[in-house]
């Protein structure tokens, strides 16, 4: 399967289902349609992680970004099928992370996000 994810809503919920590689070399490609997202009217989210091959900090950093925007957006969002060393990385990154938000919107993109991360290790 290749990397990426794919998008739906089902009863009042947007679901992205991620698959692939979710590494700094295969997410770049698809890091503009995340930020693109739209959940249209849904209430809640779901952030499928089963089919996720493999992840690393920056997949993890995606994850948690397209986390908090939906959650910006008033959703309650879910992750689920992540592995469980995959669910412990993205929550090591968002603890990591606070206020990520406020950050990206002055400097933006993959470049930016690697700068940050690599200057806080």
């Amino acid at each position: 399967m290749s990397d990426g994810f794919e998008t739906e809503r089902a009863a009042g919920t947007f679901v992205l289902t991620a698959h692939g590689r979710w590494e700094i070399e295969a997410v770049a490609r698809f890091d503009a349609a995340l930020r693109a997202l739209d959940p249209g009217p849904c209430h809640k989210a779901r952030l499928d992680l089963a089919k996720v091959e493999s992840l690393d900090s920056t997949g993890a950093w995606l994850v948690h970004r397209t986390r908090e925007a939906l959650r910006a957006r008033g959703l309650a969002v879910e992750i689920t099928g992540a592995k469980a060393a995959h669910d412990a990385l993205i929550e090591r990154v968002a603890d990591s992370h606070p206020g990520e938000e406020a950050a990206s919107k002055k400097r933006g993109g993959i470049r930016a996000m690697v700068e940050r991360m690599g200057s806080a290790t």
